[in-house]
């Protein structure tokens, strides 16, 4: 048995750079998720690490005045009824119970070279039964020299009851987020 629990969120505001107008994507825990589970965590050895919990709760955070409350609809706080219609609320999070499986790989066994990726799936037990938020990073680096490391991250998202416009700030649906990140360390250990 294995207990796990998370936390994310941001320090800075998001910005949807459009021309002209600048909105407010996101802010500082404006959103956060908070994940808490049990389950089972199966490493069958050093590279590969599995972890299921059939008992995983989320809370979604969006805490905003009210000139931002168009943020509480985007990130799935405020719901919606079954015929898609917005379902006022003053709340400013959102608790789900559901299933969460992880999956991880850390490979290292070339010289200078590591591998890291790690997969986060989350269903709710509700009438979203199915449809995962995916969480998916890579990252890849390389040691040169013993002092100069490069590093090539990436990072996919993809939250079923997050609503992301079109390029022209229109249409909110569900979309998959892409993030690439290229890193150049200097280093030294004695």
């Amino acid at each position: 048995m294995t207990a796990v629990g998370s936390f994310r969120s941001q320090y800075a505001f998001g910005y949807d750079y459009i021309e002209g107008d600048n909105p407010v994507l996101s802010k500082w825990l404006a959103p956060s998720y908070t994940d808490i589970s049990v389950g089972v965590d199966w490493m069958p050895n050093d590279i590969f690490t599995l972890y299921l919990s059939p008992l995983a709760g989320r809370i979604t955070t969006v805490v905003v005045p009210d000139s931002l409350s168009d943020l509480k609809i985007n990130y799935g706080v405020t719901m919606r009824d079954a015929d898609g219609n917005i379902i006022a609320s003053d709340k400013d999070y959102r608790a789900e119970l559901g299933l969460i499986f992880k999956g991880g790989v850390s490979y290292s066994r070339i010289k200078n070279f590591k591998v890291i990726s790690t997969v986060s799936l989350f269903t709710p037990y509700s009438s979203e039964f199915g449809n995962f938020d995916v969480d998916w990073d890579l990252s890849v680096s390389y040691q040169f020299l013993k002092v100069l490391n490069v590093k090539l991250g990436t990072s996919l998202k993809y939250y079923n009851s997050v609503l992301i416009a079109d390029k022209d700030g229109n249409n909110p649906v569900q979309r998959v987020q892409f993030n690439t990140v290229l890193g150049l360390g200097i280093g030294y250990s004695f």
